[in-house]
């Protein structure tokens, strides 16, 4: 897993960086900053009525999540905590999605299609 963060669109991110002189020099103190790198994740309200509808289940879940998917080509499953955090990620998933590794919570699955994402948001137990 790489240090990306998914978040919608639309927020601007200001960073402020105090470091004090804890050894009463005016040299030898450094900044270290680490690269973060902030995707877009696409939000969407509501759905289209000409959209096939694309199914998880159960949810919520434990071990396995299954995906009714006929009308598409999935590329990449992304599985997201609440905090944008990739927890997994799986190119060309198959109907059924292994979950047990995933601690208990809420989690955004964001399918790409290609040329559209699909969002859902699923429960483990």
């Amino acid at each position: 897993m790489d240090n990306a963060f998914y978040i919608a669109s639309g927020y601007l991110f200001h960073v402020a960086v105090n470091h004090t002189d804890n050894n009463n020099l005016k040299t030898g103190d450094s900044i270290h900053i680490s690269p973060m790198k902030v995707l877009q994740l696409p939000i969407t309200t509501g759905s289209f009525a000409s959209e096939p509808e694309l199914n998880l289940y159960p949810n919520p879940a434990n071990d396995v999540l299954q995906i009714n998917a006929s009308m598409h080509s999935i590329r990449t499953l992304r599985i997201l905590d609440l905090h944008g955090r990739l927890m997994k990620e799986i190119h060309k998933p198959g109907s059924s999605i292994p979950i047990q590794d995933l601690p208990q919570g809420n989690y955004v699955c964001l399918f790409d299609l290609g040329s559209r994402v699909i969002t859902k948001i699923v429960t483990k137990e």
